[in-house]
């Protein structure tokens, strides 16, 4: 088992989606770390939301499960 097993299964038994550098960036645990891992070490767990940047992203993290939540509900 390696590092990045037990983070994925720490994310999935904790009910996270994945990660986020915040201000940086966030992935999925289906595609962790797709940065090479340099940034994994200041990530937090996360939850999906929806994108509220303008570079037309379908999806970005979030810290909260709320503000994930908030995300969905905003137009």
């Amino acid at each position: 088992m390696t590092v990045k097993d037990v983070l994925i299964k720490f994310l999935h038994e904790n009910g996270y989606d994945g990660l986020v550098c915040p201000g940086e960036c966030g992935c999925e645990t289906r595609d962790l770390a797709p940065c090479g891992g340099e940034c994994v070490i200041n990530c937090k767990p996360a939850y999906r939301g929806k994108c509220t940047c303008t570079e037309g992203c379908d999806w970005d993290m979030y810290e909260t499960k709320a503000a994930a939540q908030k995300s969905m509900e905003e137009n």
